[in-house]
């Protein structure tokens, strides 16, 4: 029994790539791949990566057992795990969530967390590690976005926030982690370019099988698009009152619907000018250079985008009619029926001896649903 880790890295369409494998399991079990299913999710597998960071290997452990006990009843030879939170994990687990970490330098316990998970794969005649990556200030805007547009988003400036992730650009020393745990014939890196990629197709083709590519159902899912400036502006003003989780989650949801209405202009969603990014991202190219020639893929650039930005800045009346449309949103029967219901939720998981067993099924019918029909 062989598994198959996809680690990211995070902004190169893994979510895309999740709903394909998610909507088209039978086509991959017809291939010997088994996709599992998760308890906290409908497609992705993060909470095991975050299960690594925060010391619940066990956790991490039992359900890779379990999966490859199911692979081997369905007569799969692949288990197949998507989780782009792998890649970096002492970056966006521990440090942006302002946690210790185990140990003091970033690199010994990113590769402390790397060796844990290699031990939760014992019982596995081969892994092997497929990694996504873009150039470095590609992946800085969209992780910007991604970050305020969170449920759970961040009220930093773009400066800020990236300095305070800098470690997650060195894609070089990332992945030689993974070469050094998993052996360097195990990990294979592709290079990601945003503009046309079919991340699908070619996750296909290298990693799984063609045909189950041709064989699937549901293969052009787009998800998780960013927010348009000005209405992230505004996001980024909201995550300062820092929502408890039910009233965020229906905000965050309020937000990307507004955002369709709010058009960019070109170079809106350029934080910083050329020049500050060359400074910062320039430390990372003799490391893309050394990976790319490892990895024997092409040269991939530190930075891609030479545009200078041109968002003049969020106007009131904009803010305004963004902040009413918002409140009309929020204020909808079905919004504020479901607000009550999550916090009723969250009081019986939290609370309630056994709450969240209780509620397991309901969650997991729940994302089903959410999966097929809402498009996330």
């Amino acid at each position: 029994m062989n598994l198959l880790l996809h680690i990211g890295s995070h902004k190169t369409a893994s979510t895309s790539l999740q709903h394909f494998c998610a909507l088209n399991r039978p086509a991959l079990k017809t291939r010997g791949f088994f996709y599992p299913r998760s308890r906290d999710s409908a497609y992705v597998f993060n909470d095991l990566a975050s299960a690594i960071a925060f010391g619940r290997q066990a956790e991490t452990a039992q359900f890779l057992k379990q999966a490859r006990t199911q692979a081997q009843a369905l007569k799969s030879d692949t288990v197949v795990i998507s989780a782009e939170s792998f890649y970096a994990m002492t970056a966006f687990f521990v440090d942006i969530q302002g946690h210790a970490r185990n140990v003091q330098d970033y690199w010994k316990n990113e590769r402390l967390l790397i060796g844990t998970l290699k031990e939760g794969c014992e019982g596995f005649d081969e892994v092997r590690i497929a990694c996504y990556l873009r150039p470095q200030d590609d992946l800085a805007s969209s992780l910007y976005n991604q970050f305020v547009k969170n449920v759970v988003g961040t009220e930093r400036s773009y400066e800020s926030f990236i300095d305070g992730i800098k470690p997650v650009f060195d894609y070089d020393r990332h992945i030689s982690l993974w070469e050094e745990v998993f052996g360097m014939q195990a990990v294979t890196v592709r290079n990601f370019t945003a503009g046309g990629f079919d991340i699908v197709k070619d996750f296909c083709e290298h990693f799984l099988d063609p045909s189950c590519h041709e064989q699937a159902v549901r293969k052009d899912h787009h998800a998780n698009t960013r927010l348009t400036r000005d209405v992230l502006e505004v996001k980024r003003i909201y995550n300062r009152i820092k929502p408890d989780r039910p009233l965020a989650f229906i905000a965050a949801r309020c937000f990307r619907e507004i955002s369709g209405q709010f058009k960019d202009q070109p170079g809106y969603q350029v934080f910083a000018p050329l020049a500050a990014r060359r400074d910062f991202f320039s430390l990372f190219a003799a490391g893309n250079e050394a990976l790319a020639a490892r990895q024997n893929i092409a040269a991939l650039p530190v930075i891609t985008a030479d545009g200078e930005p041109s968002y003049p800045g969020l106007e009131m009346e904009t803010a305004a009619e963004i902040h009413l449309r918002f409140r009309m949103m929020m204020d909808r029967p079905a919004n504020r029926i479901e607000l009550a219901a999550r916090r009723l939720a969250n009081t019986i998981m939290n609370r309630v001896p056994g709450g969240r067993t209780m509620l397991a099924p309901v969650r997991a019918l729940h994302n089903h649903f959410r999966l097929r029909f809402a498009g996330w």
